[in-house]
């Protein structure tokens, strides 16, 4: 009998300590976790079509951003222009984020529409 209970007892401790090992994330991945793109009103990251504000900062942490085109989108400081082509266009646009020493990147996949396509 008093294997079951120390069995039983074990058995509990050891699923308190994996649950408290499953906490919240903290530091950067906390904040890669907040971080969004807010586009312009009307556009999805499935369909951009004009020029949106990305932000520096979020928290304590600093945001700088990349982009995989920049003849799609250009990324002067926190402002991204957008240039439609002729045909519909993925571009990845990376969030470099510093915080508490440490870098991190979050990347955003986006298509940018094409010339005359309508929304």
């Amino acid at each position: 009998m008093m294997k079951k209970i120390l069995g039983l007892v074990s058995i509990l401790l050891f699923s308190l300590i994996l649950v408290a090992c499953e906490s919240e994330a903290t530091g950067i991945d906390k904040i890669k976790q907040e971080l969004q793109l807010t586009l312009a009103e009307g556009d999805t990251t499935a369909s951009v079509t004009k020029n949106f504000s990305l932000p520096s900062k979020l928290g304590d942490a600093t945001i700088k951003w990349l982009t995989s085109d920049s003849s799609v989108i250009a990324i002067v400081g926190s402002t991204a222009t957008v240039v439609q082509a002729e045909q519909d266009k993925d571009v990845t646009i990376t969030a470099v984020i510093t915080f508490d020493g440490e870098t991190s990147p979050k990347p955003f996949i986006v298509t940018v529409k094409g010339k005359g396509t309508t929304v």
